[in-house]
């Protein structure tokens, strides 16, 4: 019987026109769900009829944003040349790909990335043919000689798949203005980017005013969280065939180029121009403002003093006997104001606090406490690490040894080597979430680190069926064993609050040879904790270095009775 598509799964509809295993050249396509209205499949008999084969086609389906389906899907072609297409455009020639590739092979050493111009597809509408002359970038008529521009862009890219992989590939946590930040790479090994002379694509703008003020919204909305994050990479985009981006700008220098463009725009009674610059304006002010995972993470550190002045009042009306705690940590990457990443600093001077105090205990340790057969003289913690983000290996991996410290880390198997792409990291956006190798695992594991199981494909267990429970369980159970070497008998809850699992869960669990098994319930272990519900402390980035010392030493144990 085959298992339901998974709605998180990315999915990947690749095809080869005509060619060997080894085609001379790939296109990769992103798309949301493959379709496009339909224009996905007219984009592939198109390309069909192209004069160039051999040709391999990937369509890459709903991996976001499009920079990491285009590094997905660029892992996965195999030929000399590599051409991104959206799965809007239009292709007007029979031999578009052929004037790509002379373009390309004419100075292989020389060319960074080579593309059409964009002009307007042949059903354009009224309204579209009003933004053709209105806004910039719309429509760039043909050029008859290569030139160097700034309007080759990922509608329509293409490049040595080995340049693509020299320069990184695409730089996955952009919301936007992954096309800028290519070029501008591309330039600094001294590539050109050129304009292929004498054929086009055609590029829809908005239809409507409606999806104009939308797109204009997201796109200010975008450009604000780039500013906000990653400042460096907030390049300007040139506005005509012969112009050249600069560097990255400040917030004031992108103000005064907002206000100038909209003055202009009033000037010559560009209406439709007015109306993006305000949903842009808007957009921009919602990203500043609205950044609704980073004002989380800031509400949370300004409510953190507050909770652990009560916590610390709790725990003075109570006999303090020495306790047992897990801390939980996700991944550990130097990405401010994103969710579940700690930073590689802040994660070393906990690790240094934890040291110094005496608190740190190996996992096994921990594990012998649960059993019974150690007892605890003083407040312990032990360290795990849920989904196994391929960070865990690079940065959390040598900052464990470096203190002689160790954790368990709890893997989603059937994601090992590819993305987080479960549908609660997809929520929070970007940036990108690499989960680790098998190779990476067992290396960690013979650095005395333990691998336990976190289901297949994280899923939410109370959601599903005791058969579909049972064998996400023992998938993940038995792809450890397989790929460790060791069986596990540790597993830990997806999501892992109380309303995540149940009895029948932990039945399951017994049946299977499970016997520790861990929550996300916040706590320390005590007389009452079930061996298969093991509490345990989330430690975030709204956490400061007083906040992280009050949880390890139990202050916010109480939180356990408010959080279902």
């Amino acid at each position: 019987m085959t298992p339901p598509q998974d709605p998180d799964e990315p999915r990947f509809d690749h095809q080869f026109f005509e060619g060997p295993a080894n085609p001379h050249a790939s296109v990769v396509i992103p798309s949301a769900d493959g379709s496009r209205g339909g224009n996905v499949s007219r984009l592939i008999e198109t390309l069909r009829s192209q004069s160039h084969v051999p040709l391999e086609v990937l369509i890459v389906i709903g991996v976001r944003p499009n920079g990491r389906a285009r590094n997905r899907g660029a892992e996965r072609v195999s030929g000399k040349y590599v051409v991104f297409l959206d799965d809007d455009v239009e292709v007007h020639d029979r031999d578009l790909l052929k004037k790509i590739f002379e373009l390309l092979e004419s100075a292989p050493g020389g060319i960074g990335a080579v593309g059409p111009s964009q002009t307007l597809p042949s059903n354009a509408n009224p309204f579209q043919r009003r933004c053709a002359r209105e806004l910039e970038r719309v429509h760039a008529p043909e050029v008859d000689t290569p030139i160097e521009s700034d309007m080759v862009t990922h509608a329509c890219l293409a490049m040595a798949l080995e340049t693509y992989r020299e320069v990184g590939g695409e730089h996955e946590h952009l919301p936007r203005g992954t096309d800028p930040d290519l070029r501008a790479r591309l330039r600094r090994i001294g590539r050109t980017i050129l304009l292929v002379p004498h054929c086009s694509i055609g590029h829809p703008p908005p239809t409507e005013m409606k999806a104009l003020v939308r797109t204009a919204y997201r796109n200010g909305y975008g450009s604000a969280q780039v500013a906000r994050h990653f400042p460096d990479y907030s390049l300007p985009t040139a506005s005509d065939h012969l112009a050249q981006a600069g560097d990255s700008r400040s917030i004031l220098e992108r103000g005064v180029g907002y206000l100038g463009r909209s003055a202009r725009a009033v000037r010559e009674g560009k209406f439709l121009r007015i109306a993006y610059e305000v949903a842009y304006g808007a957009g921009w002010g919602a990203g500043t403002v609205l950044d609704t995972q980073r004002n989380k993470l800031v509400l949370k550190r300004a409510a953190k003093p507050f909770l652990r002045a009560l916590g610390g009042m709790l725990q003075a009306r109570k006999e303090q006997r020495p306790a047992l705690r897990f801390l939980t940590y996700h991944r550990i990457a130097d990405l401010p104001g994103f969710p579940l990443c700690v930073s590689p600093t802040e994660f070393e001077r906990q690790l240094d606090w934890l040291a110094a105090e005496r608190l740190l205990i190996p996992f096994e340790q921990a594990i012998r406490v649960l059993d019974g057969a150690r007892a605890l003289e003083r407040d312990s913690v032990a360290i795990t690490f849920d989904d196994g983000y391929a960070d865990n290996f690079t940065e959390a991996l040598p900052r464990l040894l470096k203190h002689g410290a160790d954790a368990c880390f709890f893997l989603v198997t059937d994601r090992i080597g590819g993305l987080g792409e479960f549908g609660w990291v997809r929520k929070l956006g970007p940036p990108n979430y690499h989960i680790l190798t098998w190779d990476q695992a067992r290396e960690m594991k013979a650095a005395g680190m333990t691998i336990a199981a976190h289901t297949t494909r994280h899923q939410r267990l109370s959601a599903l069926s005791e058969m579909d429970a049972r064998e996400c369980i023992d998938g993940s159970l038995r792809g450890i064993a397989r790929e460790i070497g060791t069986p596990t008998t540790l597993f830990a809850y997806p999501y892992g609050r109380a309303r995540d699992f149940g009895v029948r869960d932990m039945h399951v669990l017994e049946n299977l040879g499970v016997e520790t098994a861990f929550s996300a319930i916040h706590g320390a272990v005590n007389r009452e904790t079930h061996r298969l519900a093991i509490p345990r402390i989330p430690i975030d980035p709204s956490d400061t270095l007083k906040t992280f010392q009050a949880k390890a030493r139990g202050a916010f144990d109480f939180l356990g009775a408010l959080r279902p």
